[in-house]
């Protein structure tokens, strides 16, 4: 999907892993509510059966990977839905509305 202001919104792919594990170590190296292993959390997400490739998306300018966001299968008792986590933007780009 492109976006208006020169970045594409698109599936990730497993050639992306690298970039998403950095940019989510440094989006949360300063979050006040962080515990250290959010991006270890994305790749344990990615090999259970609550991953979704399809909604595994990154946001790319040029050749940038600048965010990334993940939803996956959940359960509220017996109704499914998705939960999202984490959400990650580059430091550089946080705050920008």
């Amino acid at each position: 999907m492109d976006v208006s202001n020169g970045f594409v919104i698109r599936q990730e792919t497993p050639e992306d892993y690298e970039a998403v594990y950095k940019l989510i170590r440094s989006a949360f190296l300063t979050a006040e509510h962080r515990d250290g292993n959010e991006q270890d959390l994305v790749a344990a997400l990615r090999k259970g059966e609550a991953f979704i490739p399809q909604l595994s998306l990154v946001a790319q300018e040029g050749k940038e990977i600048l965010g990334y966001v993940l939803f996956t299968r959940a359960w509220a008792g017996e109704k499914p839905l998705l939960a999202l986590a984490p959400l990650a933007v580059s430091p550089k780009r946080q705050r920008q509305g």
